[in-house]
């Protein structure tokens, strides 16, 4: 009789954590605009790869999308292409809510160790969902049957919003940022907007590639790249990198499919396309309703990938002052014998509602390289 009496209740909480989860952003959005900056160094005409898209039925669903967003963007400012010394490397994943992430400030804290214990970090990756791009990249107007994400235009604490491209110029990254979808309506005022996911680099990058999910309500991609180095003792290493960012329900019509099914479903989809041989770093915004093991997805991805040594216990996403942080976000590692890897959460929301994520790979010597 107590299970029974839970479930109820269960179904009544997750309800409306999804309503609020759904509405938050728009609600409490800041409307701003700016322009968007320079490239920091040329724009490249490196090639893609798409991972084909799972099920054909979903093509003209996912058409309608397409046509709301620009082109994806590579940049690869000549200093980053050259191979640098590393025996880790610094991986972060952020869900950055479409600008209130304060992303100058975060890099700027990284690079001088405030979230290391005092150790400076020079070179890193960032996994960035909803980052988001403006200006005439992306199409000025759209036709009627164009489908569009809601619009959230938030400001960081510093009240300065910055799209992808000028993070970039002024912290001279290399970029590669696949748009999922329009950001909303645009008027007069504003300059249009996509938004999608994005992977920042101050190392060299290669092997792009990007995955349309399996379509439950909206167009989500996930990324990927290789990133490469050398050891102290100068054996080269790469690492594959990988940026999702799930479903957080799915539409009315197989509303059911959202306590699990959908996610496990796209996630499924990402671990089959993404399985090269070789280390692997997975980390995104995976919308999990329920914590960890208990989270169909996230329990598909830890079969497939290394064990945790610990699993994260604080929530990565806050949704207001009256409802309790939920883990959302994860990273995964899957690494040859002699690596090893962590994460933690960065105590601060910078503006955002998801806490960052910072990993560690520890890359090992030259017997694990030489597998």
């Amino acid at each position: 009789m107590k299970k029974a009496g839970r479930s109820p209740r269960l179904l009544l909480v997750c309800l409306l954590v999804l309503f609020i989860a759904d509405w938050v952003k728009p609600v409490f959005g800041i409307e701003s605009s700016s322009t968007a900056g320079n490239a920091a160094g040329a724009v490249s005409d490196q090639p893609i790869q798409w991972k084909a898209v799972s099920d054909p039925t979903e093509e003209s669903v996912l058409e309608a999308w397409r046509g709301g967003v620009g082109i994806p963007l590579i940049i690869m400012p000549s200093g980053v292409q050259e191979i640098k010394s590393l025996d880790s490397l610094i991986v972060v994943s952020w869900n950055t809510h479409m600008g209130g992430g304060d992303l100058d400030r975060f890099i700027q804290d990284l690079k001088e160790g405030r979230l290391t214990a005092g150790k400076p970090v020079q070179d890193f990756v960032l996994l960035l969902q909803e980052a988001f791009r403006q200006g005439s990249e992306v199409p000025a107007s759209v036709s009627a049957g164009v489908r569009k994400g809601s619009c959230i235009r938030c400001s960081p604490p510093s009240g300065e919003r910055m799209d992808i491209r000028e993070i970039t110029r002024r912290h001279s990254l290399a970029l590669y940022y696949v748009p999922a979808m329009r950001n909303g309506e645009t008027s007069a005022s504003e300059a249009p907007e996509d938004r999608g996911s994005a992977i920042l680099s101050t190392l060299a990058m290669s092997s792009f590639t990007a995955m349309e999910l399996p379509y439950e309500r909206q167009r989500r991609v996930a990324i990927g790249a290789n990133i490469s180095g050398q050891t102290s003792a100068g054996r080269p290493w790469t690492v594959q990198v990988i940026n999702v960012h799930l479903e957080n329900r799915a539409r009315w019509a197989r509303f059911f499919r959202s306590f699990g099914q959908a996610r496990l479903r796209q996630i499924t989809a990402v671990v089959e396309a993404f399985s090269d041989v070789g280390p692997t770093v997975l980390g995104g915004d995976f919308n999990t309703w329920f914590r960890g093991s208990k989270e169909l997805a996230v329990r598909y991805v830890e079969e497939s990938f290394d064990p945790l040594q610990q699993h994260l216990q604080l929530g990565t996403v806050r949704y207001g002052p009256f409802l309790p942080e939920r883990i959302v976000d994860y990273l995964f590692f899957r690494l040859p014998e002699g690596w090893s890897a962590d994460y933690q959460r960065i105590d601060a929301l910078y503006g955002s509602d998801h806490y960052p994520l910072l990993g560690r790979v520890q890359i090992g010597g030259d017997q694990a390289l030489d597998q």
